[in-house]
Order: structure tokens, then sequence, then C-alpha cells
């Protein structure tokens, strides 16, 4: 019998708060390999063992920033688009 294929039903963001009240989501900037410029990678996971493999970096970013570090749950998914592979001719 072959598993279920994976399905989102739910994501988990970190996210910072600034003193104002404003919030957004942390993450870092990589590099990626084919593309020239650098990439920004927000924390937003639908795996536990993503959400604990970047706990590490949002306590350093809190540790950095001084602001605490907010862990939200989002669980209601509504399908907005689908965005189909364009032919390259």
């Amino acid at each position: 019998m072959s598993e279920k294929p994976f399905k989102i039903v739910e994501v988990h963001a970190y996210i910072a708060t600034e003193a104002d009240g404003t919030e957004g989501v942390i993450g870092k900037v990589l590099q990626v390999s084919g593309i020239p410029e650098p990439v920004f990678m927000p924390f937003i996971m639908a795996d536990r063992a993503r959400l604990e493999s970047l706990r590490p970096h949002a306590e350093q970013i809190a540790r950095l920033t001084g602001r605490p570090i907010v862990l939200a749950r989002f669980s209601t998914r509504v399908d907005l688009e689908i965005v189909k592979p364009k032919k390259i001719d």
C-alpha cells in the first residue's frame, strides 16, 4: 500500500513584532545557485521537522534583535490561483 501524498493543511510562521506593533515574518537571506540575486527565505513551515530545524535560527534572531519572536499557526487554506508552467520555445 502506498502512502498518501503530503497535503498542506496548515502552516506555521516565525513572526517578529517591531516596537510600533508592525509584524513581519522573519527569515534568512540565501545565495541560490543559478539565481544571481540573493533570495529571502521566510521562516514558514508546513511540517514539524522544518519547524524544529528553524527554531535555533528564530532564537538567534530574537537574541540579536532583542525582540520577541512569535510562532504562529495558520490553518484555513484557500487556493487562490494555480500558476502553470509556460512552454519555452
